[in-house]
């Protein structure tokens, strides 16, 4: 059964450089739909969430195992572009890269802990997300941080802006996935 009411979208930005976290950004947007009446966590629709989010890419090794307590692990590779500050650093246009993702449902609650693994010049990149659905209002929020070696620090703002907006973007997707 789907219900009507107002999908908020918080985004909160958060970095760990060097053992330092920090606030980036904080943007709330609203949009009217219709909402599903609860997430779907099964290995299908997190397959479409993974597939949408990777420009439609190819999903690589995708394995989703069901876990206790409604929660869910994934596992896949899939193909993304390299920002452009890395072009010069590294000559290819695109790369593969390892998502490991926990993704728990408990009613209209949903949770997910996503790591992105195998970044040319980034360690790692882990991103929490938790979403809500009722009647009247949903939200979505992000965290996310990243892990970069020291002498990367001269392209700091570029990977910020980067992970901002593909973590704006993840968010959108979950949006369009809650929506019927």
């Amino acid at each position: 059964m789907a219900c009507r009411g107002v999908l908020g979208l918080a985004l909160v930005l958060s970095v760990a450089m060097q053992a330092e976290t920090l606030e980036l950004v904080r943007v709330v947007q609203n949009t009217d739909c219709e909402l599903k009446a609860e997430w779907d966590a099964s290995s299908d629709s997190l397959y479409k969430l993974a597939y949408d989010w990777s420009h439609t890419h190819d999903i690589q090794r995708w394995r989703f195992s069901p876990q206790t307590d409604n929660c869910s692990k994934v596992v896949y590779s899939t193909r993304i572009h390299v920002p452009s500050v890395f072009l010069n650093l590294w000559k290819r246009q695109s790369i593969v890269v390892g998502i490991d993702k926990s993704v728990c449902v408990r009613g209209l609650l949903l949770r997910e802990t996503l790591i992105v693994s195998d970044i040319p010049f980034v360690d790692d990149i882990v991103m929490h997300v938790q979403a809500s659905v009722s009647k009247e209002t949903s939200s979505l929020s992000a965290e996310y941080s990243v892990s970069m070696p020291w002498y990367m620090a001269m392209v700091e703002t570029q990977v910020h802006a980067h992970l901002r907006t593909s973590v704006l973007e993840y968010l959108e997707i979950l949006k369009r996935h809650a929506c019927t």
